[in-house]
């Protein structure tokens, strides 16, 4: 029987189409997608704010997820806090930092963004519900007056005290080489470092590949060589600061452990 022409045509066509899908896929099924600060950070169309429960638990309930990355800071008192900046003033009711506020007066504090989301005290975070989950601490360093309050044994501490790494992957990233010397060991926590730029890569790499299990850089920064020289040590790469379809693309191009993501939905877009 003579096949119609037109029925030939999209033949042709779906086998090209499925071709150019398993071709996407190869290499791409083994990349964690992690949120960032939650559910991404500057993105208009997010939902809601950074490092808020309601943008953790929206990226944890997200099929193909692996886990969110939020930003920890110590307040005056010892308590975990999630917040990116410094200074509270430009995105909350409050005035002042973290770190020079107590838990008592956080207890109030919520952004001035559509929602008002309360800022997360962590210790009261339900992270029991997301086991199986990878978190990655962001370690931000609080400076009261001249002094840094915050130390790398007292974030290290706390976090243990909160028992996550029980029934989640725990990875705290290192913000600086100073801290690292002062990391104490921790039954459940993993270190990451922060590598600065592409110029800072050669003396991490050389001089701390064999104190943490891998690295964490802003994506313009990273070749897809240098993400094969980390895997060449047995250590992971994580990916940050990817917010357009194309950024992403060229980030999961560069096939990283990870990609640290502002926009959830569009990476398992590009991933599948």
């Amino acid at each position: 029987m003579k096949v119609p022409l037109a029925l030939h045509i999209l033949s042709k066509i779906a086998f090209v189409l499925l071709l150019v899908a398993c071709h996407k896929k190869v290499g791409l099924e083994n990349i964690a997608v992690i949120g960032h600060a939650g559910n991404g950070m500057a993105i208009a169309s997010n939902l809601f704010h950074d490092n808020s429960q309601e943008a953790l638990e929206l990226a944890l309930n997200t099929e193909g997820c692996s886990g969110v990355e939020f930003d920890v800071r110590i307040s005056k008192d010892s308590v975990l806090w999630l917040f990116h900046d410094e200074q509270l003033d430009q995105q909350t009711n409050l005035e002042g930092s973290i770190g020079n506020l107590t838990s008592a007066e956080l207890e109030n504090g919520h952004y001035t963004s559509l929602h008002q989301e309360k800022l997360v005290r962590l210790d009261q975070f339900s992270f029991q519900n997301w086991s199986g989950k990878t978190l990655f601490f962001d370690l931000k360093p609080s400076v009261v007056g001249d002094a840094i309050q915050s130390t790398p044994a007292l974030f290290v501490d706390l976090i243990d005290q909160l028992n996550v790494g029980v029934n989640n992957n725990v990875r705290c990233i290192v913000p600086s080489k100073s801290w690292y010397n002062n990391l104490p060991v921790s039954a459940y926590i993993d270190y990451l470092m922060y590598i600065p730029s592409s110029e800072d890569f050669d003396f991490y790499i050389s001089n701390y590949s064999n104190l943490c299990i891998g690295f964490v850089m802003r994506n313009s920064a990273v070749s897809k060589e240098h993400v094969q020289q980390v895997k060449n040590l047995d250590r992971q790469l994580y990916l940050f600061d990817m917010r357009s379809p194309k950024g992403i693309r060229t980030a999961l191009k560069k096939y990283p452990t990870g990609v640290i993501t502002d926009d959830i939905k569009a990476t398992l877009i590009e991933k599948y």
